[in-house]
């Protein structure tokens, strides 16, 4: 389903944020190719609705999806559309055209007869247009005007399943699944050192990066605690035992080959906290005061220089680990 829209349409039809001269703009805009535009409205001005759905036509290639709650000009906007879909979620509602009726004059028998008059010419008007809206309805829902003509006056909600069936829609559609996590470095690092188990599901779909795989198999999968290794000597034999949590609660045991390069990890060892007491020592050392200024292409010899390049000497070393 489509996520990115051209066009979206929310709030009473007619009004900024459902506009038809929005609208005419974004369809010249992309007058060569499909536009896609989310409807999210409870319905507003015919004439709006009836110049948005006339542009949708022209255009000849826009796709309408509507989400959340969507009725009266909403649905008669999208039926210029080439095609129509609708979240599973969403609900769709046609009803008989309607006109706002408000007189709070104080009038004589023949003015109430002149708004009488008046009335019935609205009421005349609005009978006009039913019949009109639910030709267009028919016409897209490959039904009579008579059906289409009862079920505006029921004015009652149709489920996305109901819409369908009815023709007003030509797909129901759902948001993809989340896609399947990977692992990768950053979280790998992080699940290393704070002792944290590699869930099962990034356990089975691992990255394919060197980095994360090297940190994996440096501090394993199963959690560590700060403290857990400081009375834990190791054995004798050419094997010891490492706990596995395999996806299910239950902790097993399988055998792991002894590291036999010990003289060479305890050099690295040693020159990692060499590495540190320097960095240490020169974080106690107060910064150098400059009054002149400094040369770029002059060698630095600074302090700051020793850092950095010890600094990159750890990351160097760190990165020559198994």
């Amino acid at each position: 389903m489509v996520k990115n829209y051209d066009l979206r349409l929310k709030g009473f039809v007619g009004y900024w944020d459902f506009d038809s001269d929005y609208v005419d703009y974004i369809l010249d805009k992309f007058a060569d190719r499909k536009v896609d535009v989310l409807i999210d409205s409870t319905g507003g001005q015919l004439a709006s609705a009836l110049s948005i759905s006339a542009a949708f036509k022209n255009h000849g290639d826009v796709h309408v999806h509507f989400v959340s709650m969507n009725a009266s000009a909403a649905t008669i906007a999208s039926l210029g559309a080439k095609v129509i879909t609708m979240d599973s979620q969403a609900h769709y509602l046609v009803h008989r055209c309607s006109a706002y009726i408000c007189s709070f004059d104080n009038l004589n028998a023949e003015q109430i007869e002149a708004k009488c008059q008046e009335l019935q010419k609205t009421k005349a008007d609005l009978e006009k247009f039913d019949i009109s809206i639910a030709a267009a309805y028919a016409r897209r829902c490959k039904k009579s005007v008579e059906e289409l003509h009862a079920l505006m006056a029921k004015d009652t909600w149709l489920t996305a399943e109901e819409a369908l069936a009815w023709g007003f829609i030509d797909e129901i559609t759902d948001f993809d699944e989340d896609p399947e996590p990977v692992l990768d470095d950053v979280t790998a690092l992080a699940f290393a050192q704070n002792g944290i188990p590699v869930p099962a599901a990034l356990q089975r779909k691992q990255t394919e990066s060197s980095f994360a795989n090297r940190i994996l198999s440096k501090f394993g999968t199963r959690s560590r605690t700060k403290n857990a290794h400081k009375n834990v000597k190791p054995s004798n034999n050419s094997t010891v035992m490492n706990q596995k949590n395999d996806g299910t609660g239950t902790e097993t045991t399988q055998p792991v080959a002894e590291d036999t390069s010990k003289d060479v990890i305890a050099a690295k060892d040693a020159e990692i906290k060499r590495l540190k007491d320097r960095i240490a020592a020169l974080e106690k050392e107060p910064a150098d005061n400059h009054k002149s200024v400094v040369e770029s292409t002059k060698a630095d010899n600074s302090p700051q220089s020793d850092y950095v390049a010890d600094m990159k000497k750890a990351v160097d070393l760190f990165k020559s680990l198994p």
